[in-house]
């Protein structure tokens, strides 16, 4: 059961944070900020289905990562959230997608490779 649990919270959080950052590319795929995208209904419908997509891909990573137990993605799963927002913000519009994913999953492999303080 404690596995299952574990495999729970990794899919649920890596759907949130993928979603949310498609979202965010979509807003933002041009250089500039268009809040005026969120208007037009079929707006999510892309970037939901892509950054699904992604999650899938994703998700392995996530699941292995999570062996070392949850509380340190619980921490340090916003702020690797963040620090790929970022990216995604700052870096070329080229490079936002594979450069988002090869984080996110250095960002996991970190999670797994560092070891845990008491």
């Amino acid at each position: 059961m404690r596995i299952l649990r574990r495999m729970g919270i990794a899919a649920s959080m890596t759907w949130l944070y993928s979603v949310t950052l498609g979202i965010l590319f979509a807003i933002h795929g041009d250089g500039k900020f268009h809040f005026d995208l969120l208007l037009i209904p079929a707006a999510y419908d892309a970037p939901v289905v892509f950054s699904s997509l992604l999650a899938l891909i994703v998700l392995p990573f996530a699941f292995w990562s999570i062996g070392n137990g949850v509380r340190r993605h619980l921490i340090f799963g916003p702020i690797l959230w963040i620090a790929i927002a970022v990216f995604e913000c700052a870096a070329p519009a080229v490079y936002n997608l594979v450069g988002a994913v090869l984080l996110a999953v250095l960002g996991l492999v970190a999670l797994r490779v560092v070891p845990a303080t008491k």
